[in-house]
């Protein structure tokens, strides 16, 4: 036990610049999040337009543009784990099959929420942090643990703070756990189905 938890703070120290980076990561990409639906409501066409830009602007700020500063300045050798297609057909799928209980705003709102923040945290963060160190079991746990945290405390810092740690923490630890011992296609759907069963349970 005294090893595993020395393993875990030379991680963590190891790894203070990587949490500094994702932390100031979150924080622009609530900025530019903020500044896309700024633009949007000032270009206001309709409803439609305004659905069509917001999703947009989630789909940029947490996914789109932090993949390619990522790949181009931070990590070269970041990788997108699943092969698109079969993704995008799983999603076209559970976004149908949801139309049973939900309307399509609210669940292609939901799927864009679960894919953005999923390829940011469960993909980018956590591949930037291991730097290919996957097979030190300590490493992936301290990895889950602190992009766990920043997703929890950081990008939902304007929610709840008992919240955070007692439901979203856990929450992003399973979801780590999904998309390890199946594939990150099913960390999104899960995260999707959570927050649709969520709406529906309000």
């Amino acid at each position: 036990m005294r090893n595993y938890i020395n393993d875990i703070e030379k991680f963590i120290e190891r790894n203070l610049n990587y949490l500094i980076v994702m932390i100031l990561t979150t924080v622009l990409v609530g900025f530019l999040l903020s500044l896309f639906i700024l633009l949007s409501s000032i270009v206001y066409i309709d409803d439609n337009f305004s659905f069509f830009m917001g999703e947009l602007s989630i789909l940029f700020s947490l996914c789109i543009i932090p993949y390619i500063c990522f790949k181009k300045f931070i990590y070269k050798k970041l990788r997108f784990s699943e092969k698109v297609v079969n993704l995008i057909t799983w999603i076209i799928v559970a976004i149908l099959g949801s139309l049973i209980w939900l309307d399509f705003e609210t669940s292609l709102h939901f799927m864009v929420i679960a894919i953005s923040e999923e390829i940011l945290f469960r993909e980018i963060y956590y591949q930037y942090l291991l730097k290919d160190d996957e097979r030190n079991k300590h490493h992936v746990i301290s990895a889950m643990f602190l992009v766990s945290f920043v997703f929890a405390i950081i990008l939902h810092i304007n929610d709840n703070f008992l919240i955070n740690i007692l439901v979203r923490f856990p929450f992003g630890l399973l979801l780590f756990v999904i998309r390890n011992k199946i594939n990150l296609k099913s960390a999104i759907l899960f995260h999707w189905l959570y927050d649709v069963i969520i709406t529906l349970g309000v």
